[in-house]
């Protein structure tokens, strides 16, 4: 399914009947040029379909829309793990696995790998402020696969009377 309009005018274009990936890394600026040049040439030799990459040059971030054929599970392989080797450079770089739209429901795996043991930490202060698990219950730390920031809670939608 597209994210957003430029990844469904993407879709249209290149593939219709397609699915798009984004992807939304930042990296320090000095690395920006040869991370996409690197992702240019792995795209090129997977024959992975995508535009060139888009970039916020003033943030260091930068945009990747794929396109894959939703019927095809090499290529949706082939995908995710160009995706998953875009995260690692961004990392080793010592950027960040977003720059500007947030970890959402895509990225909270990505977590760990990115933030490590200071997840605990990230736990602790969630519970302090959120002490009753009402914030978007569901999200981020339950779904990490380890211990849930607020146990028992998942995906439930509360009554105002719940929100006082």
């Amino acid at each position: 399914m597209a994210e957003g309009t430029l990844g469904i005018v993407t879709e249209l274009t290149l593939r219709p009947g397609g699915n798009s990936l984004s992807t939304d890394v930042c990296v320090p600026m000095s690395e920006l040029p040869g991370i996409i040049a690197a992702i240019q040439a792995k795209i090129t030799a997977e024959g992975i379909i995508a535009p060139p990459c888009t970039a916020i040059l003033g943030g260091s971030n930068f945009y990747l829309i794929v396109v894959f054929d939703p019927e095809d599970a090499q290529e949706q392989s082939r995908v995710k793990a160009l995706n998953a080797r875009i995260f690692g450079m961004a990392l080793a770089c010592g950027g960040t696995a977003t720059g500007e739209h947030a970890v959402g429901l895509r990225k909270n795996a990505l977590m760990e790998a990115e933030h490590g043991g200071a997840l605990a930490l990230m736990r602790r202060l969630n519970r302090a402020v959120d002490p009753k698990g009402i914030l978007n219950p569901g999200k981020i730390f339950d779904l990490l696969g380890q211990a849930t920031a607020h146990p028992g809670i998942r995906h439930r939608c509360f009554p105002r009377s719940e929100l006082a």
